[in-house]
């Protein structure tokens, strides 16, 4: 999840950071609260976000059971390989 807190970083200023978080039904609040407590954002929030940062910040970023969710994604060359997650 790291790289989304990278990406909300190059943002230039908070209310864009909260408008990007509000356009997929959230609060930049509650993005937080999930990367302190560790929680994974659900799956259709992970494909919007990855839509809306054009690649930026991946599915597998935002998910570890990625795979099973998403096994098609596996075959990408730019996968991170199992034991090797981004």
């Amino acid at each position: 999840m790291d790289e989304l807190f990278t990406y909300l970083k190059s943002l230039h200023d908070t209310a864009a950071r909260e408008a990007f978080a509000k356009a997929y039904g959230t609060s930049l609040g509650y993005l937080y609260n999930c990367k302190s407590a560790g929680r994974q954002l659900g799956p259709a929030a992970c494909v919007a976000i990855e839509s809306a940062t054009v690649g930026r910040v991946m599915r597998w970023h935002l998910r570890e059971d990625w795979r099973d969710i998403w096994p098609e994604l596996r075959c990408r060359p730019d996968a991170p390989k199992q034991g090797q997650e981004a």
